[in-house]
Protein backbone atom coordinates (compact mmCIF):
# COMPACT_ATOMS: atom_id res chain seq x y z
CA UNK A 1 0.00 0.00 0.00
CA UNK A 2 0.94 3.92 -0.63
CA UNK A 3 1.85 5.63 1.97
CA UNK A 4 0.50 8.84 0.13
CA UNK A 5 3.91 10.46 -1.12
CA UNK A 6 4.85 7.87 -3.29
CA UNK A 7 7.70 7.74 -1.53
CA UNK A 8 7.58 4.99 0.68
CA UNK A 9 5.30 1.46 0.46
CA UNK A 10 3.88 -0.54 3.50
CA UNK A 11 2.33 -4.03 4.16
CA UNK A 12 0.14 -5.50 6.28
CA UNK A 13 0.92 -8.87 7.44
CA UNK A 14 -1.39 -11.49 9.36
CA UNK A 15 0.79 -13.23 11.65
CA UNK A 16 -0.76 -15.47 14.25
CA UNK A 17 -4.63 -14.37 13.36
CA UNK A 18 -3.86 -10.68 13.89
CA UNK A 19 -2.77 -8.28 11.27
CA UNK A 20 -0.04 -6.00 11.93
CA UNK A 21 1.19 -3.24 9.71
CA UNK A 22 5.19 -2.94 8.41
CA UNK A 23 7.12 -0.48 6.19
CA UNK A 24 10.30 -1.96 5.38
CA UNK A 25 11.45 1.13 4.06
CA UNK A 26 11.44 2.55 7.24
CA UNK A 27 12.16 0.09 9.21
CA UNK A 28 15.65 -0.72 7.57
CA UNK A 29 18.05 0.82 9.50
CA UNK A 30 16.59 -0.21 12.20
CA UNK A 31 16.47 -3.69 11.52
CA UNK A 32 19.76 -3.62 10.24
CA UNK A 33 20.90 -2.44 13.95
CA UNK A 34 18.61 -5.64 15.30
CA UNK A 35 16.54 -2.71 17.39
CA UNK A 36 12.78 -2.28 17.53
CA UNK A 37 11.26 0.00 14.33
CA UNK A 38 7.88 2.12 15.06
CA UNK A 39 7.70 0.87 11.69
CA UNK A 40 7.82 -3.11 12.09
CA UNK A 41 4.56 -4.97 12.69
CA UNK A 42 2.43 -2.36 14.85
CA UNK A 43 -0.86 -1.97 14.91
CA UNK A 44 -2.57 1.35 13.15
CA UNK A 45 -2.41 3.54 16.16
CA UNK A 46 1.13 2.68 16.94
CA UNK A 47 2.59 2.80 13.18
CA UNK A 48 5.00 5.56 13.58
CA UNK A 49 5.91 8.47 10.99
CA UNK A 50 2.82 7.60 9.04
CA UNK A 51 0.72 10.20 10.78
CA UNK A 52 -3.08 10.27 11.40
CA UNK A 53 -4.14 9.34 7.68
CA UNK A 54 -2.92 6.15 8.45
CA UNK A 55 -5.84 5.23 10.84
CA UNK A 56 -8.12 5.79 7.24
CA UNK A 57 -5.51 3.03 5.27
CA UNK A 58 -8.33 3.07 2.65
CA UNK A 59 -7.14 6.01 1.48
CA UNK A 60 -3.81 5.14 0.71
CA UNK A 61 -5.42 1.97 -1.07
CA UNK A 62 -7.91 3.32 -3.15
CA UNK A 63 -7.78 0.59 -5.65
CA UNK A 64 -8.77 -2.42 -3.24
CA UNK A 65 -10.01 -0.42 0.22
CA UNK A 66 -11.93 -3.93 1.35
CA UNK A 67 -8.47 -5.06 1.17
CA UNK A 68 -7.55 -2.87 3.85
CA UNK A 69 -7.03 -4.79 7.95
CA UNK A 70 -7.97 -2.97 10.77
CA UNK A 71 -4.27 -3.50 12.76
CA UNK A 72 -5.09 -3.32 16.70
CA UNK A 73 -1.79 -5.15 17.90
CA UNK A 74 1.25 -4.36 17.95
CA UNK A 75 4.37 -6.46 19.52
CA UNK A 76 6.68 -5.16 21.73
CA UNK A 77 9.90 -4.01 21.52
CA UNK A 78 11.40 -7.17 23.05
CA UNK A 79 9.67 -9.20 20.77
CA UNK A 80 10.39 -7.19 17.65
CA UNK A 81 14.22 -7.73 17.98
CA UNK A 82 13.93 -11.03 18.91
CA UNK A 83 11.94 -11.98 16.07
CA UNK A 84 14.76 -9.49 13.94
CA UNK A 85 17.29 -12.01 15.30
CA UNK A 86 15.14 -15.46 14.51
CA UNK A 87 15.11 -13.73 10.50
CA UNK A 88 18.83 -12.39 9.91
CA UNK A 89 19.54 -16.16 11.60
CA UNK A 90 17.38 -17.51 8.96
CA UNK A 91 18.85 -14.96 6.22
CA UNK A 92 22.67 -16.34 7.08
CA UNK A 93 21.38 -19.72 6.93
CA UNK A 94 19.21 -19.29 3.69
CA UNK A 95 22.58 -17.80 2.09
CA UNK A 96 24.91 -20.29 3.47
CA UNK A 97 22.24 -22.83 2.04
CA UNK A 98 22.31 -20.93 -1.75
CA UNK A 99 25.81 -20.94 -1.78
CA UNK A 100 26.85 -24.80 -1.23
CA UNK A 101 23.79 -25.30 -3.54
CA UNK A 102 25.72 -23.27 -5.96
CA UNK A 103 29.09 -25.02 -5.02
CA UNK A 104 27.21 -28.37 -5.46
CA UNK A 105 25.96 -27.45 -8.93
CA UNK A 106 29.10 -25.77 -10.26
CA UNK A 107 30.83 -29.67 -8.79
CA UNK A 108 28.23 -31.43 -10.97
CA UNK A 109 28.89 -28.87 -13.79
CA UNK A 110 32.36 -29.82 -13.79
CA UNK A 111 32.37 -33.66 -13.69
CA UNK A 112 29.29 -33.44 -15.98
CA UNK A 113 32.01 -31.31 -18.10
CA UNK A 114 34.35 -33.89 -18.00
CA UNK A 115 32.11 -36.77 -18.62
CA UNK A 116 31.13 -34.73 -21.67
CA UNK A 117 34.90 -34.42 -22.37
CA UNK A 118 35.19 -38.04 -21.46
CA UNK A 119 32.69 -38.69 -24.35
CA UNK A 120 33.76 -36.41 -27.31
CA UNK A 121 37.18 -37.73 -26.63
CA UNK A 122 35.46 -41.51 -26.81
CA UNK A 123 33.59 -40.10 -29.88
CA UNK A 124 36.25 -38.67 -31.57
CA UNK A 125 38.67 -41.75 -31.09
CA UNK A 126 35.75 -43.80 -32.57
CA UNK A 127 35.41 -41.09 -35.74
CA UNK A 128 39.05 -41.66 -36.16
CA UNK A 129 39.05 -45.41 -35.85
CA UNK A 130 36.30 -45.89 -38.63
CA UNK A 131 37.95 -43.08 -40.88
CA UNK A 132 40.93 -45.46 -40.76
CA UNK A 133 38.68 -48.70 -40.90
CA UNK A 134 37.52 -46.29 -43.88
CA UNK A 135 40.76 -45.54 -45.45
CA UNK A 136 42.06 -49.57 -44.79
CA UNK A 137 38.39 -50.26 -46.66
CA UNK A 138 39.53 -47.84 -49.80
CA UNK A 139 42.61 -48.96 -50.20
CA UNK A 140 41.40 -52.69 -49.96
CA UNK A 141 38.75 -51.74 -52.95
CA UNK A 142 41.74 -49.65 -54.74
CA UNK A 143 43.61 -53.32 -54.99
CA UNK A 144 40.80 -54.95 -55.77
CA UNK A 145 40.29 -52.58 -58.33
CA UNK A 146 44.04 -52.87 -59.56
CA UNK A 147 43.61 -56.47 -59.62
CA UNK A 148 40.44 -56.70 -61.45
CA UNK A 149 41.97 -54.28 -64.61
CA UNK A 150 44.64 -56.39 -64.20
CA UNK A 151 42.53 -60.17 -64.64
CA UNK A 152 40.68 -58.13 -67.36
CA UNK A 153 43.77 -57.19 -69.43
CA UNK A 154 44.91 -60.17 -69.31
CA UNK A 155 41.68 -61.96 -70.46
CA UNK A 156 41.99 -59.45 -73.14
CA UNK A 157 45.56 -60.11 -74.00
CA UNK A 158 44.71 -64.08 -73.88
CA UNK A 159 41.56 -63.62 -76.81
Amino acid sequence: MNGGSGATMWNQVLLDGKWYNCCLTNAADYIKAGKASPYFLQSNDDFGGHGENHRYAGEFCPWYPEQVQQADTSINDEEQVELLKAVREFIVHQKKYEEEQKKAAMNESLQSGSEKKKSLGEKLKELLRIRRDKRVLDKWERDLDKKEKRQKRSDHGES
